[in-house]
């Protein structure tokens, strides 16, 4: 289940990295204390719908998950995109 919260961030004005589909920039969230760094990936294409960024969210959250569960019993994912 997503929730909403209303934050106050900073993005640099240019992007450090861009894929085919999305650039990379660097991000701070002015609403939590102290001085970490985030990283916002916006669509290189205007109009992507919304529900398009939480499906990547989602992946990669799934990704990550499995990537863990590898390396927490000792084997290594061979695939071509590593």
């Amino acid at each position: 289940m997503w929730r909403q919260t209303l934050v106050n961030v900073v993005i640099e004005r240019a992007p450090f990295a861009a894929g085919a589909m999305r650039a990379a920039y660097h991000m701070r969230d002015l609403s939590t204390p102290g001085d970490r760094a985030f990283v916002a990936k916006i669509a290189k294409v205007a109009g992507t719908p919304v529900a398009q960024y939480f499906d990547d969210v989602r992946m990669q959250t799934e990704a990550q998950k499995w990537r863990s569960e590898e390396r927490r019993v000792g084997k290594e994912c061979r695939s071509r995109w590593s």
